[in-house]
């Protein structure tokens, strides 16, 4: 990610931003895909080692007995 000499200070901060923006960017596609991960797909101690949607159905199904 090298800037051309050439730009001045303001286009160059403006370039910079808009990198850092898209780095930003893909880094909350990859902790969001991650979270969803982690609270979907894998088992939580807590709940007895259900996934979430598992804990929810039990106790949904608890609720109306």
């Amino acid at each position: 990610m090298s800037l051309s000499n050439g730009l001045t200070g303001h286009t160059r901060q403006k370039s910079w931003i808009f990198i850092y923006s898209e780095i930003l960017n893909a880094a909350r596609e990859v902790t969001e895909r991650w979270m969803v991960k982690y609270n979907s797909e894998r088992t939580h101690e807590p709940l007895n080692y259900l996934i979430l949607e598992e804990y929810r159905m039990m106790v949904k199904k608890s609720a109306t007995i």
